[in-house]
């Protein structure tokens, strides 16, 4: 075969030693130069970094017055919680607001560095932080008078619980007074009834015994002549008069008075004896409880002793028939004799 590369001498080993020591020079000539621009540059720009430098300086200075003024202010309302216990609620709110502006505030000074504003941004941020404890503080005084008013109002409570615990004692007593008078007054009734229906019974007993009784019932026909002079007689044809006399016995229960006595008189055919011209009239047998009529009436001024009673009745025009006539007395209702007599 034949071979198409053309010839290449031969190359001894000190050519190649002096060719690796010329790279390596060339090399660092390089690297020399390359550290005489950077150095250069360096020096060029060195006008520059002084500000650059310092606006960082015043950005941090600016984010760590920023936290220092958060965190103040995140602490004091922390103690406001204690003061205020019911207000936690509000002051978390607060807190949240304050995170966010501080947030914005940070970021307006890493992105922006508009340090002006910022810091017109952490003095408003405080501002906040001062209106709130201003606030609190109102609250603060406001708790305080309520508290100051829930003493006195727990005061006037225990004062009105006591006065009503007095009155209620007070109500039990009377309540407990009015029920034994109640039951007093029941049992009076009681016994007022029980002694009016004794006195009734009493009334009734002595109004039962409240009568005059009758004794030597005489009973005499009269006759009467031209002259007046009168004789006893039997004969039916002579007698104008009929005398009915008798002996009262007193009585106690009694008081002293005019007092009646009912004279029935009864023909022999048990008919009442009965004229009205000559006073005859109708009263109640009350043991009965019937009515009668009666014949004539006696009249006496009772006075609580014994006492002779006489009543007459004048026959008229009509004489009367023979036989058995029968006189009845009552008395206040009550009958309290008879006798008979006989016309011829």
């Amino acid at each position: 075969m034949y071979n198409n590369n053309p010839a290449v001498p031969p190359t001894s080993p000190n050519s190649n030693t002096s060719g690796k020591k010329a790279i390596i020079a060339a090399l660092i000539l390089l690297g020399l130069l390359t550290l005489v621009n950077i150095a250069f540059f360096l020096l060029r720009k060195d006008g520059n970094v002084a500000p650059l430098r310092i606006e960082l300086t015043e950005k941090e200075q600016a984010l760590s017055e920023l936290e220092n003024k958060y965190s103040a202010a995140i602490t004091q309302l922390d103690s406001l919680k204690a003061i205020l216990p019911g207000g936690n609620e509000q002051i978390e709110a607060l807190k949240a607001e304050l995170e966010a502006k501080r947030a914005d505030i940070e970021q307006n000074i890493r992105l922006r560095g508009d340090l002006n504003e910022a810091r017109r941004q952490i003095d408003e941020l405080v501002q906040q932080k001062d209106v709130a404890v201003l606030e609190v503080a109102r609250l603060k005084e406001k708790v305080k008078d309520l508290g100051d008013q829930v003493v006195i109002l727990s005061t006037e409570k225990q004062q009105y619980e006591s006065e009503r615990q007095q009155y209620e004692t007070g109500l039990g007593e009377v309540r407990s007074q009015l029920d034994e008078a109640q039951t007093a007054k029941a049992a009076l009734l009681a016994e007022k009834t029980r002694l009016e229906q004794d006195n009734r019974e009493q009334e009734r007993r002595m109004a039962a015994n409240r009568f005059l009784l009758v004794n030597d019932i005489r009973i005499t026909t009269i006759a009467v002549n031209k002259k007046g002079k009168t004789k006893e007689t039997s004969s039916r044809k002579l007698i104008d008069q009929i005398k009915i006399c008798f002996q009262v016995t007193k009585n106690p229960l009694l008081p002293a008075g005019e007092e009646k006595f009912y004279l029935k008189v009864n023909d022999p055919t048990g008919a009442t004896v009965y004229r009205e011209d000559q006073g005859s009239g109708v009263t109640t047998d009350k043991e009965k409880g019937e009515d009668f009529r009666y014949t004539t009436i006696a009249n006496c001024n009772y006075q609580q002793q014994d006492i002779e009673v006489c009543g007459d009745w004048n026959v008229g025009t009509d004489s009367p028939g023979k036989g058995q006539y029968t006189v009845e007395i009552y008395h206040r209702g009550r009958r309290v004799g008879t006798r008979a007599f006989k016309v011829r």
